[in-house]
């Protein structure tokens, strides 16, 4: 499993690479602007239940995680809007990198 993924510098200095980790932080950062913590707020319309879990194979972020959704909320609308958040965050700090993120719903709430 790679740690890294290289992008192109396209100066004479070479590639940058990005940890896992990074990405790791990106996805907080993503739940974060939506409002989804590990516990369920008045506002929330989901919590996130495990850690997230990002991984990087043959130069493809792959991201796992798994919320707890509230009684009433539309899942796909929620899982749509995460998975949306999480590919803004991408393109705009690490440029077009190729993606896959996986929104698992445990339970309604």
């Amino acid at each position: 499993m790679a740690e890294y993924i290289y992008l192109n510098d396209y100066s004479t200095k070479g590639k940058v690479a990005i940890s896992a980790k990074v990405y790791d932080q990106l996805v907080d950062e993503a739940l974060s602007n939506l409002g989804i913590t590990t516990s369920l707020h008045h506002n929330s319309v989901a919590r996130l239940t495990k850690p997230v879990y990002t991984t990087i194979k043959k130069g493809i972020i792959h991201v796992w995680l798994e919320v707890d959704i509230t009684k009433g909320t539309n899942i796909q609308e929620v899982s749509k809007r995460i998975e949306d958040e999480i590919a803004r965050l991408f393109n705009a700090y690490t440029d077009q990198v190729p993606f896959d993120v996986n929104v698992k719903t445990n339970s309604i709430v």
